[in-house]
């Protein structure tokens, strides 16, 4: 018990540090923070999805919606209403472009249609977690900055909602695209 309390400490400081490295360099905290969750992960073994139950989707959950929280009380309404439509074309076209590429090249690698489907839909939508908070510290205009984290949040609404029903047809067998 006290190993996990330290180490869920070490990751607050590591966050932090890297957070102030980010604002130092722009390299992004995150990559580093992914790097760290796949080697404790799977390549060392030292922690499973499974010892993080319940516990785990539920900071996954509060870890989204700060994320969102605190990107929305930054927006203005004026910059809101004149940026949505932008913002609305932008990530419909990028996310079908990469959705679509994405399913494309798991085909022709091997994959059933149905994974590469799911595959380039999971990987379709650029991520708020990383967007919002990046464009906070680079030196473009508010409305740019708007564009973009309403971009990365109609994106990743559409990936959530397209890809729940492609694994739920799928989970149904309703989804066999060779019949």
């Amino acid at each position: 018990m006290s190993t996990a309390i330290i180490g869920v400490g070490a990751l607050f400081f590591l966050g932090h540090l890297l957070r102030w490295i980010f604002v130092q360099t722009k390299v992004p905290d995150l990559l580093v923070l992914v790097l760290l969750g796949y080697l404790i992960g799977p390549v060392f073994g030292f922690i499973q999805p499974n010892d993080l139950g319940k516990v785990g989707d539920f900071m996954t959950t509060m870890a989204l919606i700060v994320i969102l929280y605190e990107g929305g009380i930054s927006l203005r309404a004026r910059d809101l209403v004149s940026s949505s439509l932008p913002a609305m074309g932008l990530s419909m076209v990028g996310f079908f472009f990469i959705a679509g590429a994405a399913t494309l090249v798991a085909w022709l690698i091997g994959q059933r249609l149905e994974i590469a489907l799911l595959f380039g839909v999971g990987i379709g939508s650029t991520s708020s977690a990383i967007v919002i908070p990046m464009v906070k510290y680079l030196s473009i205009s508010e409305k740019t900055k708007t564009i973009l984290s309403l971009e990365s949040a109609f994106t990743d609404v559409l990936a959530i909602v397209i890809f729940l029903v492609l694994a739920d047809g799928a989970a149904q067998g309703s989804f066999d695209m060779q019949k």
